[in-house]
């Protein structure tokens, strides 16, 4: 909704201007002066970032500028920043051994992944070139896309040592990344009582709604894997070597294609030995820029194996598409397209969403993984204004599409399977909110609960 947007962007200007004479926003001060438009065109990313909430969206922007300002000058306080503002030396570390790591694959709800390494901090001379790292990798990724500032991302830690911060806070609370869950695996060999109490230590600095997000393993890698596979992250996702060592050949492959983005050359040469991602998992080409638009994150992130089931997902196999959003209203600017086949029960895959009561059908993979959806977003729909739970139930269709699931319900005929178009899958999710509300109501009130708990 354009008119609702234009609300909450002059809100943030009030709070801008009621705070500009503040120390603490002397940077965002000076970013206006040195490029208001710059400033001006960063503000919508803020804005999903904080889930549309204003004042919290000016606050993070206003710590982002302080930020930049510290890691990279004046100078650079008001443009993108690229591998040539790199020096040599950090360009070492950054391609031997990176921190954080994007990974081609995405969770079953379509959310980007960032892999954190602690242990590669030993490699980086300094605070400073650790911060420019990080910095580089989130926000190259999520300035280019539009889908992940709108459905946020997941962090996971790798052998997380026991006294490791790395200035992980002042980065999640500065830059335009909204992580809905952080999963943090200890290093074995630490005490378990040190973990402990390094946990307790990190949950006090969050607030209550970090503390929901944030959990914590003390395993081996092996089992890590396997426990966040519950959590919808495939084990194909995690930067380790077959041996089970930590890989960073997807890094290195990711800065080669941001060299060829950039137009970088003269800088240290990549490992002669092809670099190459594991099956399952292609990135971009020359051409491309990293995931611009809903569509474009299809292509590039493709992903072959889920955690539910083996369907193919790629953008020239005929698979239902995402569409892309109109600028204007937040909806698909052209219909989901119905499908003209009906499609038998052999070909049923385990993301489809299946319309019906039946127990085979609500025991069904998808319809699993659609309530775990809902529920997920339940919280941020009812809170939501009028205008903006529309955005939401976009949200839904997109993550089911992304993961190669369809909407589908039985044919006229009685036999097989027909792809509904998008107003009747809104129509679904908004039914499912509905449902999952009472549901939910009822399970906090003492008594007998009347709304099945897989009613969706």
């Amino acid at each position: 909704d354009p008119e609702t947007m234009a609300k909450l962007l002059e809100e943030m200007q009030e709070y801008f201007d009621s705070v500009r004479l503040q120390p603490e926003s002397a940077a965002y001060t000076l970013a206006v002066q040195i490029d208001a438009q710059y400033v001006k065109d960063q503000r919508m990313m803020f804005l999903r970032a904080e889930r549309y909430c204003p004042s919290k969206a000016a606050q993070r922007m206003i710590r982002f500028f302080d930020f930049k300002l510290d890691l990279w000058g004046s100078e650079r306080l008001c443009r993108k920043i690229t591998l040539h503002d790199f020096g040599t030396g950090e360009w070492e570390a950054l391609l031997n051994h990176p921190v954080v790591q994007v990974s081609p694959y995405k969770d079953t709800a379509g959310r980007l992944l960032f892999y954190s390494v602690p242990t590669a901090l030993s490699k980086y001379r300094n605070q400073l070139c650790h911060y420019r790292a990080q910095y580089y990798v989130y926000m190259s990724t999520m300035e280019e896309d539009e889908l992940a500032q709108k459905t946020g991302q997941v962090w996971v830690i790798v052998d997380c040592p026991v006294s490791y911060t790395s200035g992980g806070f002042r980065i999640r609370d500065s830059l335009p990344i909204c992580h809905k869950a952080i999963h943090t695996n200890y290093i074995q060999d630490a005490p378990f009582s040190k973990a402990a109490i390094t946990k307790i230590q990190a949950t006090k600095l969050m607030s209550l709604d970090w503390r929901v997000r944030f959990r914590t393993y003390y395993c081996s890698r092996m089992e890590f894997l396997y426990q966040l596979m519950s959590f919808g992250i495939p084990r194909e996702a995690a930067p380790l070597a077959k041996d089970g060592s930590i890989s960073f050949e997807r890094a290195r492959l990711w800065i080669r294609k941001r060299m060829e983005i950039e137009n970088v050359h003269g800088f240290p040469n990549l490992p002669a030995r092809s670099i190459t991602p594991l099956p399952g998992a292609t990135w971009p080409s020359q051409d491309d820029s990293f995931a611009s638009s809903p569509s474009t994150t299809a292509t590039c992130l493709t992903a072959t194996t889920t955690m539910t089931g083996s369907s193919n997902f790629s953008n020239n196999q005929g698979t239902a598409m995402s569409p892309a959003l109109s600028s204007s209203t937040g909806k698909p600017s052209s219909p989901i397209p119905v499908g003209d086949n009906v499609i038998d029960d052999a070909n049923i895959r385990n993301d489809d969403v299946l319309f019906g009561k039946e127990k085979k059908i609500v025991n069904h993979p998808g319809n699993t993984r659609f309530r775990q959806l809902v529920d997920m977003y339940i919280g941020a729909y009812e809170s939501a204004p009028r205008g903006e739970k529309a955005n939401i139930t976009n949200i839904l269709v997109d993550q089911v599409h992304m993961s190669s699931g369809r909407f589908l319900k039985r044919a006229p005929c009685g036999k097989g399977w027909v792809e509904v178009n998008t107003e009747t899958a809104h129509d679904k999710i908004t039914h499912a909110f509905r449902n999952r509300r009472k549901y939910h109501a009822q399970r906090a009130m003492a008594g007998t609960i009347r709304v099945s708990p897989y009613a969706c």
